[in-house]
């Protein structure tokens, strides 16, 4: 085989190599799309609960401050968080919760 010869096949390989990449991307992005959207739906079944409802439109936007976070945590925990003065601390839970009964 000559170099050409070889050369031609390499690029034959990349661009075959390419487009298997790309449909194993397709599905891959439409899994985390489906996943993204049943976790969404999921936190806005417990967030309608909450006095006022709230809901989550956009999954990461919407988790950025935090503050759909502490209520979905306070939702599942039956506990009602409690904010810490200072911005970096970490919130504590203001319930009781006896393990031992």
């Amino acid at each position: 085989m000559r170099m050409k010869d070889i050369t031609n096949c390499d690029s034959g390989r990349n661009s075959v190599g390419e487009s298997s990449d790309h449909r194993v991307q397709q599905p891959q992005d439409e899994r985390k799309a489906v996943q993204r959207r049943t976790f969404t739906r999921w936190m806005n079944v417990f967030l309608q609960r909450r006095d006022p409802p709230e809901e989550v439109l956009d999954l990461f936007a919407d988790f950025q401050d935090g503050r759909i976070l502490m209520a979905l945590l306070e939702e599942l925990s039956g506990c009602k968080l409690v904010f810490p003065p200072h911005p970096l601390s970490t919130p504590m839970c203001d319930c009781s919760i006896s393990l031992l009964a």
